[in-house]
């Protein structure tokens, strides 16, 4: 029989010790996690139970399946909770863990300058799946930054969704864009077609809904970079105080930019024409004095 290593309860008031023990065989309807993270001492459940492991919340990967359980496969990525235990692996019951989800997110207008920040973002959040619909030119700066797929911004927007839905499937639920657009129509049409989505443009646009097929439906909420706002104040206070140790530990990292120095009009028009004739400059940063 295989064997493992656990630490255990050897007595009260003693110190904890690491033992061998065997790796339990899962039963009809249980599994076998491979444990990455314990939590949560129940030392004082033992009572006279001595020697006894400790622990019971988990997080790990599936290592083994009873012949009845159905509802995971090996390899999949749980969290839960079972008998007090911390060793290598162990055996619960199937109704006790569940599946992490990963949930998938993708960005219009990934390349934008907030199209940056929201992969960023997404990543700090916990999105496992970031598509960036972008420049084909800015992947490895996207891709670099947190986004996990890039999709070239110059296809059409059947050939896009198309692209999506390869990657996801029907199981996006949240799609942001991060770009001016007057018909957010293209972000709609990402989002799943059998459940309730939610598209989040950060300006003004419409969606042309004769254009879609959400049998489920999906919410707009519009975030129009208003962050000062009553009903965004309290949520904005806390993201910008946190912000500056955010970027000190490198979890966001600042857009390139270049510097104007003084109140340099025509430098600055220059910047406004090369925007116009579609050449997409660096962001200015004018400097109108010294700090």
């Amino acid at each position: 029989m295989a064997e493992q290593k656990a630490v255990v309860i050897t007595g009260r008031g003693q110190r904890l010790a690491l033992e061998t023990r065997p790796v339990p065989t899962p039963g009809p309807n249980d599994v076998l996690v491979k444990i990455n993270i314990y939590v949560r001492d129940l030392g004082y459940f033992i009572g006279e139970n001595v020697p006894s492991p400790f622990g019971i919340d988990l997080v790990g990967v599936v290592h083994a399946l009873g012949k009845n359980v159905d509802k995971f496969k090996v390899g999949d990525v749980v969290f839960g909770n079972g008998d007090q235990f911390i060793g290598d692996y162990m055996g619960t019951q199937e109704r006790t863990v569940f599946r992490l989800q990963e949930h998938p997110l993708a960005i219009v207008g990934g390349g934008s300058n907030c199209g940056k920040f929201a992969i960023q973002l997404a990543k700090w959040a916990g999105f496992g799946t970031i598509v960036a619909i972008a420049s084909k030119a800015r992947s490895d700066l996207l891709l670099e930054l947190g986004a996990t797929h890039v999709i070239d911004r110059t296809l059409s927007d059947k050939d896009i969704e198309a692209q999506v839905r390869s990657i996801v499937g029907d199981d996006l639920l949240h799609v942001c864009t991060a770009v001016k657009a007057p018909d957010l129509t293209l972000g709609a049409s990402l989002l799943s077609n059998s459940k309730k989505g939610i598209l989040v443009p950060l300006t003004a646009g419409k969606v042309d809904d004769t254009r879609l097929n959400k049998q489920a439906g999906y919410d707009l909420r519009r975030f129009l970079c208003r962050p000062h706002e009553d009903d965004r104040r309290e949520l904005s206070t806390i993201f910008w105080k946190s912000f500056p140790e955010l970027v000190e530990k490198g979890v966001f990292k600042p857009t390139s930019f270049q510097i104007v120095k003084g109140l340099d009009a025509d430098k600055i028009n220059d910047i406004i024409d090369e925007y116009g004739a579609g050449k997409n400059p660096t962001r200015p940063n004018v400097h109108v004095s010294n700090i």
